[in-house]
């Protein structure tokens, strides 16, 4: 049997994240947001798949007063 894992509701780059580390302060910082699932970090790829109903606009604004600026996923 094959488990189909569900398609994030928002996925965007954070240029600046090098690390695990990086990954994990951001996901922490998601996850405490009203609506946030979950969040998931890829460090290689620079991407954060967040599951649960949050815009771009909030996660971005949930990351301003850090030093990692989400992008756009194009």
């Amino acid at each position: 049997m094959k488990l189909f894992r569900k398609k994030p509701d928002l996925v965007f780059t954070v240029p600046s994240m090098t690390c695990a580390h990086c990954g994990k302060r951001i996901t922490d910082i998601l996850q405490d947001m009203d609506g946030v699932k979950s969040a998931e970090a890829d460090a290689e790829s620079k991407e954060i798949r967040v599951f649960g109903a949050i815009t771009f606009e909030e996660a971005e604004q949930a990351l301003a007063h850090t030093s990692y600026a989400p992008s756009r996923k194009v």
